[in-house]
């Protein structure tokens, strides 16, 4: 969360995989262990408010790929994931809220998937593909008892509340993919589908239980600021997307081409927040106090991207565009939904000589007017950018070297959430762009 800084980070990976080739197919597999000790507290005043967190990763994956006959491709896996995670606050030493216990927000939290799924590719002639697949995954969640800093009435009755509770949840996730592309011709393809895709909440969405104002700020990942009180009866999210496509191209997908995508989603159960209290400062709501809740949502937009080379003059010259346009709305409340991106448009003319390739970029973003008011989003400006960059390449180097906001355009960031320094003054600041930036890169390939 943004009110604290990161003091410590320490991670151990390992990981190993397989992949062997066989009459029928291919047989590939990946066994892997993370392990995550992180630790917050302020900088500059050591003890003010430690915060421990440990976590780790176990679970393997096979997947089978099997040519059942010319034109079609059958994939078959199976996935296990293994999730565990302790979140606890030492007390600090002389404080009468954070004290004299220790504070846990998630104790010997457990979020296990286990998954089945099949693909079937099909090129039925050499114009018509299909893809259809399915997947099927078993979620289970769990917590232990939790306490807060002390017995006393910020924190006793949230957590006899949350300890009396059946913390264990299951989820049955089904997941559908039903995709087509039609080519006719060389110069131009249609691409359509639709897909049903389930998310299971993550264990702070289900288990953190403190309602104080203060522990409930130290549950945020989104950037806001705001509190955020978990729900253990959340249920799943399930997307069901439509989309299609058109591309066009020249015969040798050399000189030119278009590509334009529309889509439209409706999400059952999608998990945003209800509305519990605002925070006052300064004689205005500076914060509010959320609990994560299912409502119906829908999203729709369209995508555009093209490219085209110019031809060769000391070098070969091309250019390329891109915009996007997306809108979301909850259905329960008719707002806005959070943390969407304006329309944006990138353009960039690229040059390429020998082992150097260059671009001028210019990324324009419009004014971000649709917000949410229940998360105090705030409304930003529209800014363009313009970017420079170069890079090298002999043998196994590569140089780069680039200037990003070259005109050190002020600028607020529509996703970038809130400026917690601001924050402590009453403001609702948006979280402001980097200026002008140098950047120098070595890479060197084995």
């Amino acid at each position: 969360n943004q009110f604290m800084d990161m003091t410590d980070n320490r991670a151990f990976s390992v990981n190993g995989s397989y992949s062997g080739d066989f009459d029928w197919g291919t047989l590939s597999g990946r066994l892997y262990r993370h392990d995550v000790r992180h630790s917050m507290d302020i900088i500059g005043n050591p003890g003010a408010m430690p915060m421990e967190t440990e976590g780790s990763d176990t679970g393997y994956s096979l997947k089978a790929d099997i040519t059942s006959y010319e034109g079609q491709r059958i994939t078959l896996g199976h996935e296990y994931h293994r999730y565990r995670l302790d979140d606890w606050w030492p007390p600090v030493a002389g404080s009468m809220m954070m004290g004299p216990d220790t504070f846990w927000n998630i104790n010997d939290g457990k979020r296990d998937r286990a998954a089945l799924y099949g693909e079937v590719e099909t090129e039925w002639t050499p114009a018509w593909q299909t893809l259809f697949g399915a997947r099927y995954e078993f979620v289970t969640n769990d917590t232990g008892d939790v306490v807060g800093y002390n017995g006393g009435m910020m924190y006793a009755p949230d957590a006899a509340a949350f300890n009396a509770l059946d913390r264990r949840r299951e989820d049955h996730n089904l997941d559908l993919t039903a995709t087509a592309r039609y080519e006719p011709g060389k110069s131009h393809a249609l691409e359509f589908g639709f897909a049903r895709k389930t998310r299971s909440p993550n264990l702070y969405e289900r288990y953190a239980w403190s309602t104080n104002n203060m522990a409930s700020s130290m549950v945020n990942w989104t950037g806001d600021l705001n509190g955020y009180v978990g729900n253990p009866d959340l249920k799943p999210e399930v997307a069901h997307t439509v989309r299609a496509s058109l591309e066009w191209h020249d015969a040798g997908q050399q000189d030119w081409h278009l590509k334009t995508t529309a889509y439209y989603t409706r999400v059952d159960d999608y998990i945003g927040v209800r509305w519990e209290r605002d925070v006052v400062r300064a004689g205005r709501p500076t914060q509010a106090l959320l609990r994560f809740a299912n409502h119906d949502a829908e999203l729709y937009g369209f995508d555009i991207e093209g490219s085209k080379y110019l031809g060769y003059a000391y070098g070969d010259w091309n250019a390329r565009a891109a915009f996007s346009y997306v809108r979301g709305r909850n259905l329960d409340t008719g707002l806005p939904l959070y943390n969407i991106m304006p329309p944006n448009l990138r353009l960039s003319l690229e040059h390429a000589l020998g082992g150097w390739t260059s671009a001028v970029e210019l990324q324009a973003v419009a004014d971000k007017s649709r917000v949410d008011p229940v998360r105090l989003e705030q409304r930003t400006d529209a800014y363009a950018l313009v970017n420079l960059r170069t890079s090298y390449r002999y043998e196994n180097l590569r140089f780069d070297a680039g200037v990003d906001n070259l005109f050190d355009t002020n600028h607020h960031l529509p996703l970038g959430g809130l400026n917690a320094a601001e924050h402590r003054a009453g403001n609702l600041d948006p979280v402001r762009g980097p200026g002008r930036s140098f950047n120098v890169g070595l890479t060197v390939d084995f």
